[in-house]
């Protein structure tokens, strides 16, 4: 089951780099990467310690975070 929702981001995820939207990288690999984040989240909403509001937070720095990963990109002095 897992290998289906990693299929289903690397599909997404090709279709973003090929857009020019997502930066090139292994999208196999990103792509498990991405699922193994979001299951780790449904396990801290599933045992309560994530609200609502938690995991709407959680959910748009899962997705910040795979769109930019690690890289700090602040203003320029």
């Amino acid at each position: 089951m897992l290998d289906r929702f990693a299929a289903l981001a690397q599909f997404h995820l090709d279709r973003a780099i090929a857009g020019g939207f997502a930066r090139p990288c292994d999208s196999a690999v990103v792509s498990q990467a991405i699922v193994g984040m979001a299951l780790r989240q449904l396990d801290l909403w599933l045992v309560g310690r994530l609200d609502d509001r938690q995991v709407e937070h959680a959910a748009g720095e899962l997705v910040e975070f795979a769109f930019r990963g690690f890289g700090y990109r602040g203003e320029e002095k």
